[in-house]
């Protein structure tokens, strides 16, 4: 047997470039934001090659309009701007915007690129950068704990900050489970298992208070909706009682339960007026209230993205909000930012787009929907699309995870996407 016919009989060998690209793409998600920025580039590059050397008819679809629309609103604001150099890095740092959308757009052969292994290596990826985080935070338990209690996160040895693994993490377990539906070899099922149990296991040790709230509310969703359907109202009631006790044990872990406790008195300093300084979350709805003011002065066409951040701390300045000026922070929320920097009717129509697209894949494409609604729940307390990380990982899953065709002809052609035939 030739070595070409030996490597096309292994099922993890792909010929194809564009394939072996996304997988670099999935790498440098986690370990190289460099490596992000060339793989999405070379993504675009191969399929315009492709392009042009097989023409095709092209087909926008509402995605790439209204990623575009938010790439163009940027470009206006660069023009009606003084800062001609802030304006250039702005349109720089959301290249993204263009290039991914364009990059799947002109590559003909999406639906048949195999799903199954882009999961597969997503996990391991979230598997190496979570557990790295874990024992650093094991070996430092100590001060880790301290951390908690002052709303602080364990700092990334390996991978990306925890905003961004936060997120990453939490839609593992999408992918884990997806994975586990389609699947019948006992070897996958088994490795699967033991991934997500570590994973889950480790989440609670470094305890990011996003990943955490956000798998329980993606698992707790998903039997109450399953169960709902099928009516048992019986069945319902004892899951529930089961979640809640879960929950409840779980809390016994220190980091955890530090995390609850500093939480709690998170919450407490936002209904009883307290000392805002230092609480994470009540700084951040002060920093709603802020940007609401801000808002309110520039209703329709916002303050653009070159000045929002100095609008808030002229905002600050009349007031302060009792914050000292190290805690007075930008928004954190991509709706509110968006209004902020292009007027309501922008952010309105940014929301009411992202919303559609989200849930009219909820019937269509489950495993679409449910990464999509995680980011949609990040959306709610980050600026999701104006981190690097997390706008390429929105994009590239969007537009990998929406080929529905892909799934089906996986399924039809792997008995086991992690196995390895030689004939």
């Amino acid at each position: 047997m030739g070595i070409h016919a030996f490597m096309r009989k292994i099922k993890v060998f792909e010929p194809n470039p564009f394939v072996w690209i996304c997988y670099l793409f999935i790498i440098s998600l986690f370990l190289s934001r460099a490596g992000l920025s060339i793989s999405g580039v070379l993504l675009l590059l191969y399929s315009l090659y492709n392009y042009f050397k097989n023409p095709f008819q092209v087909r926008i679809k509402p995605i790439h309009l209204l990623l575009f629309a938010i790439y163009a609103v940027n470009i206006v604001s660069v023009l009606f701007s003084s800062d001609l150099n802030g304006g250039f890095r702005l349109l720089f740092k959301n290249a993204v915007l263009l290039i991914l959308p364009l990059a799947f757009l002109f590559y003909r052969e999406v639906h048949s690129l195999k799903i199954g292994r882009f999961l597969w290596l997503y996990l391991l990826l979230v598997l190496l950068c979570v557990s790295a985080n874990s024992v650093d935070a094991l070996l430092n338990y100590h001060q880790f704990l301290v951390d908690i209690s002052n709303s602080k996160n364990v700092e990334s040895g390996i991978g990306p900050a925890h905003q961004e693994l936060g997120v990453l993490s939490a839609i593992a377990f999408v992918f884990g489970f997806y994975l586990l539906k389609n699947t019948c070899s006992f070897t996958e099922r088994f490795l699967l298992y033991l991934v997500l149990a570590v994973v889950f296991v480790q989440l609670h040790i470094i305890a990011y208070r996003f990943s955490v709230i956000v798998v329980y509310l993606l698992g707790f969703l998903y039997i109450g909706a399953e169960l709902l359907r099928k009516k048992n109202i019986k069945l319902f009631s004892l899951a529930s009682l089961g979640f809640v006790i879960v929950v409840y044990l779980l809390n016994l872990i220190p980091s955890v339960h530090q995390r609850y406790l500093n939480t709690v008195d998170d919450l407490k300093t936002v209904t009883e007026g307290r000392n805002p300084n230092f609480q994470s979350f009540t700084q951040r709805i002060l920093a709603i209230r802020c940007a609401a003011e801000v808002i309110k002065e520039h209703p329709w066409f916002g303050v653009s993205p070159l000045n929002a951040s100095d609008k808030m701390q002229e905002q600050y300045k009349k007031n302060s909000y009792l914050l000292i000026p190290e805690n007075r922070i930008f928004i954190h929320n991509q709706f509110i930012y968006y209004a902020l920097c292009f007027g309501i009717p922008f952010g309105v129509l940014c929301m009411l787009g992202f919303l559609i697209l989200i849930f009219r894949e909820y019937g269509l494409n489950p495993l679409l929907f449910w990464v999509m609604l995680v980011f949609l729940f990040q959306m709610m307390v980050e600026n999701t699309l104006e981190r690097q990380i997390t706008t390429n990982a929105f994009i590239f899953l969007f537009l990998v995870l929406r080929n529905r065709k892909s799934f089906s002809a996986e399924r039809e052609s792997d008995s086991s996407l992690i196995s390895i035939r030689i004939d």
